[in-house]
């Protein structure tokens, strides 16, 4: 990538303008990169029971992934010249009232298992609960959990000795 300015410049100059991303619709930042595109395309194609049955026959798998993209094209333009309503939308699925709705309500009930139980950050019991179920983590994760640095260290020691330092063990 760092040389593709002087062995490339037209592919080089199609990143610094964006151009490397997919664009589905005009919704500010929905765009999603190229290797990600064809997985909505195979989405798609899912959905309206296309691939169903067919993953085992190479001939029958190489024909519909030849054809429904096509097909899928055809059934969009067929929607919009018979007046019906497509699903192009006209904001970010996540500004939808039901997405809110749903997301301010679980922050209602996250806040009240927090005010309600404990004070996360200033925990100073033995035990660490779960703050939503308020289960007890056992002793022995617990350890792991708190100690998790020190124990990382003891391994990465214990790596370098046995492999790098003595090649007592392969690396």
């Amino acid at each position: 990538m760092r040389a593709h300015q002087s062995t490339d410049p037209d592919i080089h100059q199609e990143c610094i303008d964006g151009h490397f991303v997919v664009n589905k619709n005009q919704i500010p930042f929905c765009a999603i990169g190229v290797n990600h595109a064809p997985e909505h395309i195979n989405r798609i194609m899912k959905v309206i029971g296309g691939l169903v049955g067919i993953t085992q026959n190479a001939c029958a798998r190489e024909r519909f992934f030849l054809t429904a993209p096509e097909l899928s094209r055809l059934a969009e333009e067929a929607q919009v010249m018979a007046g019906s309503p497509t699903t192009t939308r006209q904001e970010h699925h996540d500004l939808s009232l039901a997405v809110w709705t749903r997301q301010e309500e679980n922050i209602a009930r996250l806040k009240k298992v927090i005010i309600s139980s404990m004070n996360p950050m200033k925990y100073d019991n033995e035990d660490l609960p779960n703050i939503i179920t308020t289960d007890v983590m056992p002793a022995e994760v617990q350890n792991d959990v708190c100690n998790q640095g020190d124990i990382g260290q003891q391994k990465y020691a214990n790596f370098a000795e046995k492999r790098i330092n003595t090649n007592e063990v392969s690396i």
